[in-house]
């Protein structure tokens, strides 16, 4: 046999195999069809964090801006506004004494002084009514708007009654107004403050109440007096500025409302 013939008998079957096989690998594809799937992502887990409190704004976002020049005052309670017993006619009274004489104080005193309202301090149930800070010291008024008659003597009060008789006032004005100083002095102390630390202290009678000054023991200033008195704070020094700004910076801690009146 001719040696070109039997070339072309094997190249013929050699691609005669060729195409069985890829017929081959084509039905293998065609019968097993694998679809493989990405694999799904787990739903996250959705976590709710209660956000935390706004932190204080610090001393320089308080200061109030515009024409304005008075002190910065800073609300701590409001029981005798939204309190148990604010639609009763002593709170309403307690109130609008408290506002006569915070009003005194915005209109005498000036920016470097701070003022905070019924401050209610760590591990106590009643409240401080004014505390002033600045550069005259640092003050606990404890304001009163009381009607009828009042003597005090050796530091006690006393009211007179229908009768005439003069009852004597547990714990009276001057009382707390001491016990409220010594509990200030206290607090300042465990905020780490060593020094600068006395409180002075003062009875504010907000309305033109008749009282009988013996021997008060706490100063008492009656509300026609105010203006001069605060007048006299002003010119004093006790407080340098970088004390003041720390005093006010520990009560800042336990205001529930730190905003700058007007």
């Amino acid at each position: 046999m001719d040696s070109t013939v039997i070339i072309g008998i094997i190249l013929i079957l050699l691609l005669i195999f060729i195409l069985l096989r890829l017929r081959t690998r084509r039905n293998i594809a065609s019968s097993v069809h694998t679809v493989v799937k990405p694999k799904a992502k787990p739903t996250p887990t959705m976590e709710v964090r209660k956000s935390k409190p706004a932190p204080t704004p610090a001393f320089s976002q308080l200061s109030p801006g515009g024409n304005y020049t008075g002190p910065v005052v800073v609300s701590g309670g409001t029981y005798l506004y939204d309190g148990r017993y604010s639609s009763t006619d002593a709170a309403r009274i307690g109130r609008e004494g408290e506002e006569r004489v915070l009003q005194q104080l915005i209109n005498s005193l000036d920016a470097r002084w701070f003022v905070f309202c019924n401050v209610i301090l760590p591990g106590s149930n009643g409240d401080l009514d004014i505390v002033l800070v600045g550069p005259g010291g640092t003050w606990v008024l404890e304001v009163k708007t009381y009607t009828g008659n009042y003597r005090v003597e050796n530091g006690r009060w006393y009211k007179q009654t229908s009768n005439g008789r003069w009852a004597h006032m547990q714990f009276g004005p001057g009382a707390q107004a001491i016990e409220h100083a010594k509990r200030l002095c206290n607090y300042l102390k465990q905020s780490g403050i060593t020094r600068g630390i006395a409180v002075q202290r003062a009875v504010v009678v907000a309305q033109d109440t008749p009282i009988e000054l013996i021997s008060a023991g706490t100063e008492v200033w009656m509300m026609q007096d105010l203006p001069g008195r605060l007048a006299v704070l002003k010119r004093q020094t006790y407080h340098r500025p970088e004390r003041v700004q720390l005093i006010a910076s520990a009560l800042m801690q336990n205001a529930s409302n730190p905003v700058v009146a007007r």
